[in-house]
């Protein structure tokens, strides 16, 4: 968030053209009145006021974790190298995950604190252990323009052997510089797979 005061100042103090509250997704006018006067001390303190009720109401935002673990979907499509699933169904709420071909893991959450039916735009980050995989590395980063409301799914499936990396793999949820939610899950490689 920035703060913009276009001003002239003068000996009786600052004229104050605009104050413009500059955030993410654009630029809101909350102050424009091209003659107003005021004491250099009130401009800082009018423009923390004025952008503070669209600050607060952007931290109000939560994610609440419905369920994490092992789970079954069906795949639509493949696009940008992410699968569109349907059918997404709760297998088990095991945070050990075995690390074989087939096996779907995640997190089922609902965004919380906004308007029911509000489009929030989010970052998605899933960290996997060294060595990472091979064209994505060790952060794997979407962003996802999801519905306040409803539930979303944020998982990953074993498609190929060289997926299957042991060791923490963490979900995280994050709305603008705020972290959601943060799931961890190990996985493990069987005896005789190794």
């Amino acid at each position: 968030m920035n703060f913009r005061i276009q001003s002239e100042v003068k000996p009786s103090g600052i004229q104050v053209r605009a104050l413009i509250c500059e955030i993410n997704f654009g630029q809101f006018r909350l102050l424009g009145s091209p003659r107003v006067f005021l004491q250099p001390r009130y401009v800082l303190l009018i423009a923390s006021l004025a952008c503070y009720p669209v600050f607060a109401k952007d931290y109000a935002v939560q994610a609440e974790l419905i369920h994490s673990g092992i789970f079954q979907s069906d795949k639509i499509r493949t696009r940008w190298g992410v699968d569109l699933v349907e059918n997404i169904e709760a297998v088990s709420g095991n945070k050990k995950i075995e690390g074989k071909l087939g096996v779907e893991f995640g997190i089922l959450y609902e965004l919380q604190g906004v308007h029911t039916r509000k489009k929030m735009k989010l970052k998605r980050v899933l960290r996997v252990p060294q060595p990472g995989l091979p064209e994505e590395g060790t952060e794997l980063i979407d962003y996802v323009t999801l519905t306040a409301g409803k539930e979303s799914y944020f998982g990953y499936g074993f498609d190929y052997s060289y997926e299957i990396i042991e060791g923490e793999w963490i979900f995280e949820i994050w709305y603008r510089e705020k972290r959601l939610l943060l799931e961890k899950f190990s996985v493990l490689i069987p005896e005789d797979a190794k």
